[in-house]
């Protein structure tokens, strides 16, 4: 079911018909096919997409179309070269996407590793699996203020409004497993102080920084916790793509 959805997911789209099967040529190698393809999936245009897949990846797509319901727009692409030869490639994708949720569009990231073979003068693409998104080089330095607040303010909104909002804050996977995570909220909601957030790398696009923040349940003493997060820069939009507890209040 995992894998179906990955492929089926880039294809932005809710049925699949009547696409002919004629070549589209790919003779600038893996990186273009692979750019090609998300533009061309984006953009709905089946006769370009279907002749540039086999195996795995052809058949995931033609068993999940109808399970993709949302419609996205790609903003950026920036793909990655991790191994290639004369007939095999492996490259990497990052890409940026406008969704949709109900009438509110929401920018998300979404980083994804497509294997190639090369038959006769085309690349084609078998296999495609999502990835987690890999920092660029960090180093130290200050923190976005922009990204600063971002944090901050998820961190403190109550567990309700937490879920109601979360893809203005998350992005990825951790955004994926907030949307299919239970809607249920207990009565008693803990309350969330930011304490002090901290960054720990920092690159143009892409930072970690440690969050230490209380949490309290009314009539129990605040439990003080801390987290590593990973946030991205979206097209201009700071979001949270990871968040580990580093040390929780029984250590």
């Amino acid at each position: 079911m995992k894998k179906i959805f990955l492929t089926a997911a880039l294809l932005i789209s809710i049925v699949l018909s009547g696409c002919n099967q004629k070549i589209i040529p790919t003779d600038d190698g893996p990186d273009y096919a692979v750019k090609n393809y998300i533009d061309a999936a984006s953009q709905a245009k089946w006769d370009t997409v279907v002749p540039m897949l086999s195996g795995e990846a052809l058949q995931e797509m033609q068993t999940g179309m109808e399970r993709v319901k949302t419609t996205q727009k790609v903003i950026s692409i920036q793909t990655a070269s991790e191994i290639q030869t004369d007939t095999f490639a492996v490259i990497k994708a990052d890409v940026i996407k406008t969704n949709n949720y109900g009438v509110t569009k929401f920018n998300d990231l979404s980083s994804y590793e497509f294997r190639l073979q090369k038959t006769g003068e085309h690349w084609l693409i078998y296999k495609v699996s999502q990835k987690e998104l890999k920092p660029d080089n960090l180093k130290n330095g200050t923190m976005p203020v922009a990204a600063r607040e971002k944090l901050k303010t998820y961190l403190e909104l109550p567990m309700s409004e937490k879920k109601e909002k979360d893809y203005l804050y998350l992005a990825g996977p951790i955004l994926e497993l907030s949307q299919k995570s239970n809607p249920h909220v207990p009565e008693m909601q803990p309350k969330t102080k930011v304490l002090e957030i901290t960054p720990l790398g920092i690159s143009e696009k892409y930072l970690v920084a440690n969050a230490l923040y209380t949490v309290q349940i009314e009539g129990y003493r605040p439990a003080v916790i801390k987290a590593i997060v990973d946030m991205v820069d979206l097209a201009g939009e700071w979001k949270i793509i990871k968040l580990d507890i580093a040390q929780n209040a029984k250590e």
